[in-house]
Formats: C-alpha cells, sequence, structure tokens
C-alpha cells in the first residue's frame, strides 16, 4: 500500500480542523483539483431551509510556526478567486500550533504586486468562535447589494481609536456628512446596509459588505476633514454600484469644494465620475480638484468617462469637456503638452460636428507640437475635420500626406473621397478605381460607384457640384435618359448620405437600368446610409413594373444579402487619443 505524502496528510487535517470550526449547520463539499478550489461552503439556517449564501474555501497548510500567519501563493491564483462567482476565503492552517487565519479573496488582492508572478500573503485575522457570525453577516450585506437598489439606505456605525482632539474634529464632520445625506443614519431598524467607518491612528477605513476603502486623512481642520470623508463615501458608493447614492454624494462634494483642495485625484475622479451624468457639474468639480493639472491616468478616466457618457445630451457633454480643457491647456508647462491637449479638443470638437473649431483646434495642435504633420492618424483625423468642413482641397491634401506614411484600404477612400469632391475627377477615379475588389464588401461597392459618377462627371462635363444633392435631383428631372437620371440621384444620395427617399429613388433607377452589380451595389451603399427602409420604400413602388414574382425575388434576396453583409462589417467606434502617446484609446460612442 503506497504511502501518503505528509502535504496530503496536511491538506486532510487542515479540511478536518476547518469543518470543525464552523457551524454544523454549514455544509462543506470538497470539489476537484480541476476546479481550482477546495470546499464549497453551503449555509442553512437554524430550521435548515437554505439560506442561498455560499462561499469557496482555498486551504493553505503549514508545519512551519514561522510560517502561521503568511503563505506564498501564485498571483494568477489570487487573481481567479477573484473573478469567481462566488467570494471566496482564504485559510491558513498550522499544524504545530492547530490555530486557523483567514482573509477575504480580495484582501489577498490587496497585497498583491501586480508585476511577480508570486506573493507572500499575510493573515492578520484568526477563525474564533465568533467569525462565523461575521462571515454570514458580510455574505448577507454582499447579496443585497447586488441588488443595487436606487432607493438603498444605509445604517452608519463608527469607531473612534484617536486622541481626543481628533476624535471631537472626526466626530464634528461625520455629524455635517450626516445631516446632507439623508440616506444615511445611524439607527439601524434592520432594513439598512451597515455601513461602518472605523477612525484610526494613521488612517480612515470606511468598509461595507465585503469592500472597504482605506486612506490616510489629517484631523487640522474640519473642512478638510469633511471634504475627505464626503469623496470617500462617494468612492464607496460608486465602487459598490450605487450610482444614484454616489450622484447625492457627489453633488455634496461639489457643494464643498473650493480652491484648497487637498482629496487624493484617485478619490476626486470618483466623485467626478458619479456627477457624468451633469457634465457641467463633473467639469466644475475636476477643475476644482485638480485633475486637469496633470495628463495622467486619472485625467484619462475622466475626459473617456465624459465622452462615453450615455445619460446626457453630446452637446452638453462636449461644453463639459471644452470646459475641462480649456484651464488643462492654460496650465500645461510645455508646448508639447498644450498641443497634445489641443489635438484632443480637436478631436472632441470634430466629433460633435464643431468642425470649424475643430479644424482651428487642430492647426493649434500642430503648431504647439510640429511634429503632428509626421504622424498618420493627426494627419487622417485633419483630413476628416476638413472634409465635414467642406474644405475639400485641404481634405485630399491632408488624406495624401497621410497615405503617404502609411497608405491604407480606408485612407484611399477618404483620399478618392476628397479629390471628388473638390472636383478633381481624374485623380478621384483613378484613387477610387483601387478599391474596386477591396475585401471589405461595402467600401469596395462606394468606389466602384463613386469612380462611376467621376467617369459620368468627366464624360458630360456637367457644370454641378457633386456635393450639391438639390442641384443633382433637379438634373435627374432633367435629362431624359434612364442611365443618367440614376447617376444624377445617386450622386444626390451620396450627398445627402442619410436620405431614405434619395435612395429608394437611386435603388428603383438601378433597377430600371437593370445591370445587376449596379443593383447590388446600390443596396449595399443604401443599408448602410439608411437601414431596409430604402429598399422597402422602392420596393413598393418597383412591383407593378416586374415582370414576375422571380425578378421580386431576386431583388429581396439582394437586399437580404447587402442588409447581412452591413450588419456583419464591424462596428465603427469613436476612437480618440485623449493623451498623446502611442495608444489609441476607443470609446464605443456616436458623438
Amino acid at each position: 500500500m503506497p504511502t501518503r505524502s505528509r502535504s496530503h496528510e496536511l491538506e486532510d487535517e487542515s479540511i478536518d480542523k476547518f469543518r470543525a470550526a464552523i457551524p454544523r449547520r454549514w455544509v462543506s463539499r470538497e470539489k476537484s483539483r480541476d476546479y481550482g478550489v477546495d470546499l464549497e461552503v453551503e449555509i442553512f439556517a437554524e430550521d435548515r431551509t437554505a439560506t442561498g449564501l455560499m462561499f469557496y474555501v482555498q486551504l493553505k497548510a503549514t508545519d512551519n510556526i514561522k510560517r502561521e500567519r503568511k503563505t506564498s501563493m501564485e498571483v494568477d491564483r489570487i487573481q481567479y478567486l477573484t473573478n469567481l462567482e462566488l467570494p471566496a476565503i482564504i485559510i491558513r492552517y498550522c499544524s504545530v500550533s492547530g490555530r486557523l487565519f483567514w482573509l477575504w479573496d480580495f484582501e489577498a488582492s490587496n497585497q498583491l504586486d501586480q508585476s511577480a508572478k508570486t506573493a507572500t500573503i499575510s493573515f492578520t485575522n484568526e477563525w474564533t468562535p465568533e467569525t462565523p457570525e461575521n462571515v454570514l453577516k458580510a455574505l448577507g450585506v454582499t447579496r443585497r447589494l447586488k441588488e443595487r437598489r436606487p432607493t438603498e439606505r444605509f445604517a452608519l456605525a463608527s469607531r473612534y481609536e484617536l486622541p481626543y482632539a481628533a476624535e471631537l474634529m472626526a466626530s464634528q464632520a461625520l455629524n455635517e456628512l450626516l445631516k446632507n445625506l439623508s440616506f444615511i443614519q445611524t439607527v439601524d431598524d434592520g432594513s439598512r446596509v451597515p455601513v461602518e467607518i472605523s477612525f484610526l491612528p494613521d488612517h480612515v477605513r470606511i468598509a461595507m459588505g465585503l469592500g472597504y476603502l482605506d486612506l490616510e486623512i489629517n484631523y487640522e481642520s474640519l473642512g478638510a476633514t469633511l471634504q475627505t470623508l464626503a469623496y470617500a463615501l462617494t468612492a464607496v458608493f460608486m465602487r459598490a454600484g450605487f450610482s444614484d447614492r454616489a450622484t447625492t454624494a457627489a453633488n455634496y462634494c461639489l457643494s464643498l469644494a473650493d480652491a484648497w483642495m487637498t482629496v487624493p485625484r484617485e478619490l476626486s475622479l470618483y466623485a467626478c465620475i458619479a456627477l457624468k451624468g451633469q457634465p457641467l457639474k463633473a467639469s466644475k468639480l475636476a477643475v476644482y480638484a485638480g485633475l486637469h493639472r496633470q495628463q495622467d491616468e486619472a485625467f484619462l478616466a475622466f475626459t473617456s468617462e465624459l465622452i462615453t457618457s450615455q445619460s446626457a445630451e453630446k452637446a452638453e457633454v462636449a461644453a463639459a469637456i471644452q470646459e475641462f480643457y480649456r484651464p488643462a491647456i492654460s496650465q500645461a508647462p510645455m508646448d508639447e503638452s498644450r498641443g497634445a491637449i489641443m489635438y484632443s479638443m480637436a478631436n472632441i470638437r470634430a466629433n460633435n460636428h464643431e468642425y470649424a473649431k475643430a479644424i482651428q483646434a487642430f492647426n493649434s495642435a500642430r503648431k504647439l507640437r510640429p511634429k503632428y504633420l509626421n504622424a498618420d492618424y493627426f494627419l487622417r483625423e485633419l483630413g476628416g475635420a476638413l472634409f465635414e468642413g467642406r474644405r475639400f482641397r485641404c481634405s485630399a491634401i491632408a488624406y495624401h500626406q497621410a497615405m503617404d506614411l502609411t497608405p491604407d484600404p480606408s485612407t484611399t477612400f477618404c483620399l478618392g473621397d476628397a479629390l471628388l469632391y473638390s472636383g478633381d475627377l481624374s485623380k478621384a477615379s483613378s484613387t477610387l478605381a483601387l478599391l474596386a475588389d477591396s475585401e471589405d464588401a461595402t467600401l469596395a461597392a462606394q468606389a466602384r460607384l463613386k469612380t462611376l459618377l467621376a467617369d459620368w462627371f468627366l464624360e458630360h462635363a456637367i457644370d454641378i457640384r457633386l456635393g450639391d444633392a438639390d442641384a443633382l435631383s433637379r438634373h435627374a428631372d432633367e435629362v431624359e435618359t434612364v442611365e443618367e437620371k440614376f447617376l444624377a440621384v445617386l450622386g444626390a444620395a451620396f450627398a445627402a448620405r442619410g436620405n431614405r427617399y434619395l435612395w429608394s429613388w437611386a435603388i428603383q433607377l438601378s433597377v430600371y437600368v437593370s445591370i445587376i452589380p449596379y443593383i447590388s451595389d446600390v443596396m449595399l451603399c443604401a443599408q448602410e446610409a439608411c437601414g431596409s427602409e430604402a429598399y422597402a420604400m422602392s420596393r413598393e413602388r418597383i412591383i407593378p413594373f416586374t415582370g414576375n414574382e422571380e425578378d421580386l425575388r431576386q431583388l429581396d434576396n439582394l437586399s437580404i444579402k447587402a442588409r447581412d453583409v452591413v450588419a456583419s462589417r464591424p462596428r465603427r467606434p469613436f476612437v480618440a487619443r485623449l493623451i498623446d502617446t502611442d495608444q489609441v484609446m476607443v470609446f464605443e460612442r456616436k458623438m
């Protein structure tokens, strides 16, 4: 019979010891090694009914009395535990003393050095007869926190381990806080979520459920103490997912704001983000907090949260960002920094359709930071703003310079488009023709149709601007041949972009021209511009003229194919480089 190793014996011994330390109504089940934890514990009530409360246990045993309060663990193992659906407790068992120590998975995570592969985890809590009740309470609160009820109320308990003068200051600040945040009270009627604030000699700890926030605090003035507590509670509510309560607390933070704020940037960031549904207030608080003074992760996080906010009008968001950027630009220490911030401002204005202001900002950025003119992304984005601002010749120059640096299909198409609308039809035709067989079906369809338009304008010397949808529509009424009507309406549809009436007319005329590639390409471009509505409108008009059901079925199949192609095309996000680095920050919001 094989002899069992000491490690296996220790493992069994630690399981037995833990099971003996928990109430009988707690049922522990061993998990397979493949699962990654040792035990799953389910908690039953006194009457043996299920409570639905469960947690995992990871056991770490030792024979070394000197290491009874510490253990080594792989960083990815701890990260794995924190990512599990159920909370996990790490248990340290020492066979020499027979004692158990424990901590939650997130407490172990707080001790990690992310750059290391292994970490030494320290245990401060011994498992005592009172521990199960504390675990039960924490799990109950955590389950309730997951519900994240907008009208949730909280019961505050506080304890002080401070000199008397500091205790008086902290107590006064806490009372002032409670006067202004009515959803927090010191009396618990059993319906409130408990929050505990511990005022310790070197820091304050705010605990709620399984989580807590530690922060340094000084008690030099009532204002500074009150500010720190208000911002800290806002952060706790934000981290727990109570965004409505966090917004209320953040508004109170704004009422306390002054020029002498000493709140840490990370703490201020939570309060500013909590106000993103009120963008101008968020920017005002961010400036008070000094987030604009340093282009770091906090600067980026705040600006990106504003940009991606879905709870405010985009014009208000843009105004708020500008209010934040102005002091950032004026207080930046170097031209390089001012140029980077001005470049970000340009992108925001462009995505808010303020193209004249965007172009001004791009020009200011390149003057402050000349090397932007050697950056393909800058030239593409400048070209886009110029195009949307109808400065097509300048747009073509910017896109041409971008192409010289980094040629790609998208920039090629943009260059061809700018040349087309600037009136340089010959170059537009040759440039767009390069994309006729592009792997991007929608891009290829647009390129083929716009090449057709450029060649038609050249051949017939048509004296109309391609961007003038009204003039092209009138021209379509005046010409006699179906082919010319089709091309004029197609030009008008491209110029007016999302006009479903013009696209439905273009589909109808492409059918009358009876060239299948035209029909397919127009269907695809119409689907991209305005969905299936254009085909639905044209279909009603086409039905009386179709020879048979088979012809209509072919058209329906082309429409279905176009819909599927557009649906499968990768969504184009709003791309912004908010801080000038080599990384591209992508935010899913159409400004």
